[in-house]
């Protein structure tokens, strides 16, 4: 490797970190800001009811990862690396698909769990 190379991935790391640490830092703020406001607006016991109602949807989106965003950021780009930028579409219209259709099976075993649930069964 020559040192302009080295030098070039280094600031292009440097760069990238950058922005996933600004991303992470918002993610954060923004979701913690959101936590203190729903438990003032519910209350104690409103809160607790609420998180519980959280664990499914929280479970569901486990489902729903797979390995899919390390995949994708692998294949897509070794393909833009080939130049290829069919596959890098391919790549993220299967994610996209795979996505859609486990939150939708999501969805459908949610709404009927939450039907059983509601009967008493």
């Amino acid at each position: 490797m020559t040192d302009d190379l080295v030098g070039d991935l280094a600031g292009e790391a440097a760069r990238g970190s950058f922005f996933l640490a600004v991303g992470q830092f918002f993610t954060l703020t923004f979701g913690a800001a959101s936590v203190f406001i729903i438990a003032r607006m519910l209350g104690p016991e409103g809160y607790g009811l609420y998180s519980l109602a959280l664990i499914p949807a929280s479970l569901l989106v486990l489902g729903t990862q797979w390995g899919l965003n390390i995949a994708l950021v692998k294949y897509s780009s070794e393909a833009r690396e080939r130049g290829d930028l069919a596959a890098v579409c391919s790549a993220f219209r299967c994610c996209l698909g795979f996505r859609l259709i486990a939150g939708a099976l999501g969805a459908v075993g949610a709404s009927s769990s939450q039907a059983s649930l509601h009967r008493g069964c």
